[in-house]
């Protein structure tokens, strides 16, 4: 089985690759994800299948890319305050 990962390489902080049975390797032509997120999905995956020739070596980092924002909702710190915060909305729907 194989999937997509970021890895952190002696080149490059964050190195799109393909990863099969825990061995890293490169997709031609697209280095980062942002270099994947521009190319139609038909693309991206012929790359992608083609992918596994090239071993690369690295760290598994977190799956961004230094040039894209990244925008979010807001989180909570903890299950408690999760759950602190969801009976509060429960109370205002019930009073």
């Amino acid at each position: 089985m194989s999937h997509l990962a970021v890895i952190q390489t002696a080149n490059q902080p964050y190195k799109l690759v393909k990863e099969i049975n825990g061995k890293y390797f490169e997709i031609e032509k697209i280095d980062s994800l942002s270099d994947a997120l521009t190319l139609r999905l038909s693309e991206f995956r012929k790359a992608f299948d083609a992918a596994g020739s090239k071993e690369v070596t690295g760290k598994l980092v977190a799956p961004v890319a230094a040039d894209t924002e990244v925008w979010g909702a807001e989180v909570p710190t903890n299950a408690l305050e999760m759950l602190v915060k969801r009976r509060a909305e429960f109370q205002m729907f019930t009073n």
